[in-house]
């Protein structure tokens, strides 16, 4: 794991890195991490998809730490 992840809760991990309820940004269609690790990127066919963002919605039901910080620029 890299630093920024090993810094999550261990309850934000589990709702982030399962492979469920992933969707593209454009169309809100469903995608599975694994797929998105998969697929060709040189198929022509897949290159729209390879440009495209996904999200995920993660339910706060309760006050997480995320670790992050803002700094006001004046």
């Amino acid at each position: 794991m890299t630093q920024s992840i090993k810094k999550l809760s261990d309850t934000l991990q589990v709702a982030v890195f399962n492979d469920y309820d992933y969707r593209m940004l454009s169309d809100d269609a469903r995608i599975s991490i694994e797929f998105m690790k998969v697929f060709d990127r040189f198929d022509k066919d897949f290159r729209p998809l390879y440009e495209e963002l996904a999200y995920k919605v993660v339910i706060a039901d309760k006050a997480i730490d995320v670790g992050l910080t803002e700094k006001r620029l004046v």
